[in-house]
């Protein structure tokens, strides 16, 4: 019983239960850099493709931009 709540960039866990814990894992790679290089190098590695790709990517951008504009019309 209890639960746990990351903060949006991983910057602090706070964990409720039969304890209250607070944890600071660190601001080393804040931005998630890490992570990306690991599976760009596992997915050369393997030969599997990776779990981000430029479809992705450009769906994404895609999609903020589309917000963007909707904010910009008033239509959102």
């Amino acid at each position: 019983e209890g639960s746990v709540t990351f903060e949006s960039n991983g910057i602090f866990v706070f964990v409720r239960g039969k304890k209250i814990r607070f944890f600071w894992p660190g601001l080393s790679d804040i931005a998630g850099y890490r992570g990306m290089f690991q599976d760009f190098f596992r997915a050369l590695r393997s030969g599997e493709a990776p779990a981000f790709n430029l479809d992705l990517a450009k769906r994404d951008v895609e999609l903020i931009e589309a917000v963007y504009e909707s904010i910009k019309r008033k239509q959102l």
